[in-house]
């Protein structure tokens, strides 16, 4: 891909994200006055920040190094940020402000249940393994990261297929759940704890690369180190509100 191409593209994956958001924006204004279910994480447009920061940072490393998968990897988590924040906002507005209002607000909630295990998996896992170089440090991080990938894949199915209510929107049953197959939700929470095992190894890719790595990479390291900060700091905010119950995003 040539350099005025990828520019183009990555300026299309950040407009792509800007154009979803929007109309999130609209359906969070008009929702104001119905407070979110307690289950709900975080404050209101928390995904909306976290959306804006990914298509940023993602925009300013693709077009200026789009041989390096990581910008392209933050694109595309800034659309499935905004992606979960439409969802989010749509079925808030048409499951308890204005029920019946908008149609598929039920499908909106199923969204939300699933989709933000890729991005952040793509995030918070591929990320720590490749920078700054794009590549894993050997065979043995490839292999661990297969393995996140892989429980991170069979998560989202087991969120999305989990029979009975949605766990963020209480009182609505999952319209695509397997009837029968409790055995789902169990599945998930155990692959997901390997998923969680993953991320660990992850941060511990990144302190490894710091510690082999000269001075110039040494840097860039510490600047992802200071981006992950900043993203662990927005989950922190968020925790407070969503353990309190009523501020959701």
């Amino acid at each position: 891909m040539t350099g005025r191409n990828a520019t183009r593209l990555a300026w299309s994956l950040a407009a792509l994200t800007v154009a979803i958001m929007l109309p999130a924006i609209v359906f969070l204004v008009f929702g104001l006055g119905t407070p979110p279910p307690e289950a709900v994480f975080g404050f209101r447009g928390w995904g909306l920040l976290l959306a804006a920061a990914f298509a940023i940072a993602g925009l300013l490393v693709a077009s200026r190094v789009p041989s390096n998968p990581i910008g392209w990897i933050l694109l595309v988590a800034g659309v499935g940020t905004a992606i979960q924040e439409l969802a989010q906002q749509y079925a808030l507005y048409g499951l308890y402000h204005a029920p019946g209002a908008v149609p598929g607000a039920h499908v909106a909630a199923w969204v939300t249940e699933w989709v933000w295990i890729p991005y952040m998996a793509a995030v918070a896992l591929v990320v720590p393994m490749i920078y700054p170089t794009g590549r894993v440090l050997s065979p043995r991080w490839r292999l661990l990261l297969i393995v996140g990938l892989t429980a991170a894949a069979l998560g989202t199915l087991c969120f999305a297929l989990a029979p009975g209510e949605l766990e963020s929107s209480p009182g609505v049953q999952n319209p695509v759940g397997v009837r029968g197959a409790d055995w789902i939700r169990t599945m998930g929470d155990v692959v997901m704890l390997t998923f969680a095992a993953a991320l660990v190894s992850g941060i511990g890719s990144l302190a490894l690369r710091y510690r082999i790595s000269r001075a110039d990479e040494r840097q860039q390291v510490k600047w992802l180190l200071l981006g992950l900060s900043l993203l662990a700091s927005t989950f922190l905010i968020g925790v407070p509100y969503w353990t309190l119950g009523g501020e959701g995003a």
